[in-house]
């Protein structure tokens, strides 16, 4: 259980730094399609982890 959030844990780091990069580019379009595409994904793996 715990390394699954180091996991999540390191990945979330990546994309705050990806999202500030982002950001400061001001890319808005773009932060938010990356939002979607990668926290869609990753919060049903989190769900179906505590429901098993």
């Amino acid at each position: 259980m715990l390394p699954y959030f180091k996991i999540i844990g390191s990945f979330y780091l990546l994309v705050k730094k990806k999202i500030f990069y982002l950001s400061k580019e001001k890319h808005l379009k773009n932060v938010l399609y990356y939002l979607v595409c990668w926290s869609g994904p990753l919060f049903q793996d989190v769900y179906a982890l505590f429901l098993t």
